[in-house]
Formats: C-alpha cells, sequence, structure tokens
C-alpha cells in the first residue's frame, strides 16, 4: 500500500534508535507521525 514513489536515495533501513515512535515498525510510525502532521525522516518529502 504505497502511496508515493520515494526518492531513490533513500534506501530501506533500519531507524534511528533514537526515534522510539519508528524505531519499533518503522512504516506504522511514519505513517503515524504524518496523520498527527508532524515531518519525520531524514529525507523529508522526498
Amino acid at each position: 500500500m504505497r502511496r508515493h514513489r520515494h526518492h531513490p536515495a533513500e534506501p530501506r533501513r533500519a531507524a534511528p534508535a533514537n526515534h522510539p515512535i519508528r524505531a519499533k515498525g518503522r512504516m506504522k510510525g511514519r505513517m503515524k507521525d504524518r496523520a498527527k502532521g508532524r515531518t519525520t525522516g531524514p529525507r523529508t518529502g522526498a
């Protein structure tokens, strides 16, 4: 269920340990944050 294409320079990798929300279940945490209106990730909007 990929809604948009990611930037090719962002490979699938483990989430940083200092981000507990995204640490457990990267995709789920990402969508949760996006739903809250926060922009997370090293490459936002890419």
